[in-house]
């Protein structure tokens, strides 16, 4: 099971190399094989970006954003921060989360609650 997960973010290429290897660790530690999927993170991005609330519950709405933003986050490679700006990096992304959810919401519907959501101080994550 986890060789086939990692065979799904090996570059396909390389997928000649390794397919018969016998264990998934062996996989593992060639890990630099691994690479982003530079086109599924593009096509994500533009999703999220023009997803609007349209017909859907706000509840579903936001599901259907959260589903979207875990297989960005599973597609991109982040790097490893040892400076101390995770946290700072950790905000920056909640807060662009919580600006795409209320940019989607119906305007008819939410403009006012939209308005004062973002009055708030700190704006409040969605998590």
């Amino acid at each position: 099971m986890i060789t086939s997960w990692i065979l799904k973010v090996i570059e396909p290429r390389l997928h000649v190399s390794i397919t018969y290897a016998d264990l998934a660790l062996v996989v593992w530690e060639n890990k630099e094989l691994l690479v982003p999927n530079v086109l599924k993170i593009h096509q994500l991005m533009g999703e999220i970006a023009l997803c609007k609330q349209g017909n859907l519950e706000v509840v579903d709405f936001l599901n259907k954003l959260m589903g979207l933003w875990n297989e960005l986050e599973d597609c991109a490679k982040h790097p490893n921060c040892t400076c101390g700006a995770t946290e700072k990096y950790v905000k920056l992304a909640e807060d662009d989360k919580a600006h795409q959810f209320l940019r989607g919401l119906d305007d008819d519907a939410y403009s006012n609650i939209r308005f004062k959501i973002l009055a708030l101080d700190p704006l409040r994550s969605l998590h």
